[in-house]
């Protein structure tokens, strides 16, 4: 039986300005403290962590070893949020599987 892993590119939300500042928050500090953080790594396969961050940002993401036909693939599926610019909390959903990547946001374009 072959093991086929689906590969995520995660994104790593960070703000690009460390000057910014969302003003009637705590946002203004270029150093964020973690909030919550959790981590299971459950063996060959499966996992799932989460973690949020005092700067507004936050992603959880689980995977799971499946078969799909006669392979072995982990199954990804997950979400992260960030506060844009505009003071907008942004928030991605994205699933990674035997269809490939796909992400849902309401500000990501659709095809």
């Amino acid at each position: 039986m072959k093991i086929v892993c689906v590969i995520v590119a995660c994104m790593s939300v960070a703000a690009a300005n460390p000057q910014y500042h969302n003003k009637g928050t705590h946002f203004d500090s270029p150093s964020a403290t973690i909030l919550r953080q959790e981590n299971n790594n459950i063996g060959v396969g499966d996992y799932q962590f989460l973690y949020q961050t005092s700067d507004g940002i936050s992603r959880e993401e689980k995977a799971e070893l499946r078969t799909i036909g006669s392979n072995q693939a982990i199954v990804v599926q997950g979400s992260y949020s960030y506060i844009g610019t505009d003071g907008v909390t942004y928030t991605v959903n994205y699933v990674a599987d035997e269809n490939g990547y796909r992400a849902v946001g309401s500000h990501i374009p659709k095809n």
